[in-house]
Formats: C-alpha cells, structure tokens, sequence
C-alpha cells in the first residue's frame, strides 16, 4: 500500500513500465480509443499485432479494468469476455 494524496491509503499500482516499449508509443491515441459507434479499431490491433509487449498491456488491461480502447490487441468487449471467464475458472 501506498499513501494516497488525502493521507488515505490506495492499493499498488500494477507495473506498467513495459510502455516504453510499446510500438504504439507516440502513435495517435484516437486510433485506440474509438468514440461513437461508426469507428473501427482495425488500425489499432494491427499496431498491436507485432508489439513486444503486447502480452504485458493485455495483462496490465485485464488487471486495471480498462474498460475502453484497445490494449494488447484486445478491443473492449474481448477484454470483458477473457476476464469472465478468468472469474468462472478461478471461482
């Protein structure tokens, strides 16, 4: 645990010291996080595809609950199936 700005304590944040070698670093955030429902995240998994860090963003992604964009090469909906089924295996 660490302290928080209001003197509470926050619980640890996981590692994302793998973004610094992400292939989307410096790539246009709008590719990633899509508004409305006309976008396509196509450009974006292909960013992914070839990213050497690619498992470590998904992970990160699933353990934070992003709940919009794509990480890992993973879009949103995805994401919210893999960690249901995490849940349905762990319990």
């Amino acid at each position: 645990m660490r302290a928080d700005q209001r003197g509470g304590l926050s619980a640890p944040q996981p590692d994302n010291s793998w973004r610094i070698q992400s292939a989307c670093l410096g790539a246009d955030t709008d590719l990633f996080f899509i508004e409305g429902s006309g976008g396509s995240y196509q450009q974006a998994v292909k960013i992914c595809a070839d990213c050497p860090v690619r498992v470590d963003c998904l992970e990160w992604a699933l353990t934070t609950r992003a709940d919009a964009g794509v990480f890992g090469g993973v879009v949103p909906i995805d994401r919210q199936r893999m960690r249901r089924r995490r849940r349905r295996l762990a319990g």
